[in-house]
């Protein structure tokens, strides 16, 4: 896991600036967290950027044991300025090595094509490149699920219980209701969607390849 230094190093290399500390002397012997936010000037080509930048920053945090929160971007009342907020909050007994409770860590996300990559989790989420700026360590195992039929499986794999959920109009125009098929593919979809970057152990995506 990256330490809290190290993960300020990182936003701060990716444009974010922190809120004041301000944090309960309390609150702070059990947890650690900040927070701040990424901003550019509305209307430029940086203003979806910087929403990605955030979002990314979040993801990968929350891969690293962190909880994070995001708020909607807005434009600053008065000011031509696109804000893209967050928070974070980590309990110090995780910093010490929680995750290193689960063996062979894998976790996934979801992309824009309705897929799911499911990458192995490595030890340090960050490394320096040769010029000593922090990045994203690459991860050693990747997986892609793209049919649907996989999908309940895969959220198997990540805690879904089997649970059908009630159909919704926009998502399920094309499902009946006599279609438990469908209904499942749905149900997982709408679990894998929620979970997105929930790590668990391994159950032998890559067995053999080490």
């Amino acid at each position: 896991m990256a330490t809290e230094a190290e993960w300020r190093q990182a936003l701060v290399a990716q444009g974010a600036i922190f809120f004041p500390d301000d944090g309960d002397p309390e609150w702070l012997k059990i947890n650690e967290g900040f927070a701040g936010y990424f901003y550019a000037r509305k209307g430029s080509i940086l203003e979806a950027e910087v929403k990605r930048i955030r979002d990314r920053m979040a993801k990968d945090m929350r891969k690293d044991g962190w909880t994070v929160w995001v708020e909607p971007c807005y434009q600053v009342q008065g000011r031509d300025t696109f804000e893209c907020s967050f928070s974070t909050m980590r309990k110090r007994d995780r910093a010490v090595g929680r995750r290193q409770e689960i063996r062979n860590p894998i976790t996934y996300e979801g992309n824009r094509f309705g897929h799911y990559l499911v990458t192995s989790v490595e030890a340090t989420a960050w490394t320096k490149d040769i010029h000593g700026t922090i990045v994203a360590r690459p991860p050693k195992h990747e997986l892609y699920f793209q049919t649907d039929w996989d999908f309940p499986g895969l959220a198997e794999t990540f805690g879904w219980d089997g649970k059908i959920l009630p159909m919704t109009k926009t998502r399920a125009v094309n499902i009946k209701d006599d279609d438990q098929i469908g209904r499942e593919i749905y149900s997982a979809i709408q679990y894998l969607d929620a979970n997105e970057g929930k790590v668990v152990e391994d159950p032998g995506y890559w067995e053999g390849d080490d």
